[in-house]
Formats: structure tokens, sequence, C-alpha cells
């Protein structure tokens, strides 16, 4: 029978003592961290306590790379203040004209062309009877015209011409249009600035048929045509309209 006190601890057999186990903690009490345990520091504090001894150091996280896209947009979308097309990029189609108005076809054009040679083409009858008529009716009995009648046709000619010098410069001038362009809703404006073409460059698209017309014949149908090759721009400017520095436009 042993004589041991039984509250006396039991160190065991061994060379290390055998302790009791540490009571439970009790509520509200803050447990001991273990070993090697990062330990936030307490409210208030901007210096965290740095890590315990041959633990490694813990550092924040550090943010994102990117950062997601503003509600309503999608990767890939064009920045804010940037163009989405390449400025430097070739320009297809016809350039801007004056106004935005939209080119006119060219058989609208031809249209207003054939309208206006059938004014005129009327008007040249009418002068052309009255010319013949008048020099049949000074002839003499041998068919000699005499004087007057020679001055009469000359006049009647100059009246033809005035007339289809007010018809395509006056109207253009003033208007923007002939009587043909007016029902076919086209008009000529200056290609710079929209404005009315006015006199210098109204006169100038009209004389640059004309010569060409007289210098090599079919020169005047040719220019008339130019449109559809003398422009790279696809605003279809006719050698006349490069001239005069105009354009034809809609003007519906």
């Amino acid at each position: 029978m042993s004589n041991q006190d039984p509250t006396a601890p039991d160190y065991g057999s061994g060379d290390r003592p055998n302790y009791p186990p540490p009571p439970p903690p009790t509520p509200g009490s803050t447990p001991y961290p273990s070993p090697g345990a990062n330990i936030p520091p307490p409210p208030g504090s901007a210096t965290p306590y740095p890590p315990p001894a041959g633990a490694a150091p813990s550092y924040p996280t550090p943010p994102p790379a990117s950062y997601p896209p503003a509600a309503g947009t999608s990767y890939g979308a064009p920045q804010m203040g940037y163009p989405s097309a390449n400025p430097y990029a070739a320009q297809t189609g016809p350039m801007s004209l004056p106004g935005g108005r939209p080119v006119p076809s060219m058989g609208t054009r031809l249209l207003a062309r054939i309208i206006d040679g059938v004014i005129f083409g009327v008007v040249w009858g009418v002068f052309s009877a009255m010319t013949v008529g008048g020099l049949s009716a000074t002839a003499d009995a041998d068919g000699q015209v005499s004087g007057f009648g020679v001055a009469a046709m000359f006049t009647s000619f100059s009246i033809l011409a005035l007339f289809g010098l007010a018809y395509e410069v006056v109207l253009i001038a003033l208007r923007g249009a002939t009587i043909g362009k007016q029902l076919m809703g086209i008009k000529v404006v200056q290609v710079d600035s929209g404005a009315l073409p006015g006199w210098g460059p109204s006169v100038i698209r009209w004389g640059v048929p004309l010569l060409g017309g007289l210098l090599c014949g079919i020169g005047q149908l040719v220019i008339y045509l130019s449109p559809f090759w003398a422009d790279p721009t696809g605003r279809q400017r006719g050698y006349h309209d490069q001239a005069a520095k105009t354009v034809v436009v809609s003007s519906r």
C-alpha cells in the first residue's frame, strides 16, 4: 500500500512530468494565441504587431490589375473622347456636300438637260422661222436679200445667243437652277460654302462647254459627260464645275 499523497501531482515515470491539462477558458476571456499566428492590430492602432520570430511576414493583397468596365459598357468598346474609326483610313464613297445634300444621279441631271434643250430648241425654232420669213419677205425677184434682211438675220441670232446666255447664266447665278433643274429638283451651288454660284462662276460654268464645242466639235458633249470620270471624290463634278468651283446637289 502506497503512502503517496493522492493530491500531489503525478510527475510520471519518464523524464517529462505529466502536468494536468489547463482549465477551459471562461466566457469573455481571450485565449492565448498559438505560436506563429498573425496577431491583428488592436482597434484604432495604425501599426500592426510585427510577426513572431521565424514566421513569414504578411503583406496586404495587391489590388487587381484591371477593373471591370462601368455599367452599360462592354469589353473592346472605344474609350470616351476617342473616335471609333481610324481617321487615317481610306475614305470611300462621295465626300460631304454643302448642307449635307445628297448627290443627284446622272439620270436626273440628264433629264434636266433634256428639258432645258427642249425649251431652248423651241425658242430657237421660233426665231429661226421668224428669220427665214423676214429674209424671204425682203428678197427681190431675183432672190437677192436686201441689206435690211441681212441685218434682221444677225439681230435674230444675236437675240437667240443672248437668250441662251440669260437662260444658263442668269438663272444659275440668281436661283442656282434652270427650268429643267428646278423641275428635277437639283441645283448648282458653290462647292465650298453651298451658296448660290453668283455671276462669275455662272459665266465660267456656261462658257467652258461652249468653248469646248467651238474648239473640237463634240467637246461640249464630252464636258457634259465628264462627271462620269473627272471627279475621283464621287461628287460628280464635271470639268465645267471644277473650273467654276461649283457642284450639283439635290434641292429636295
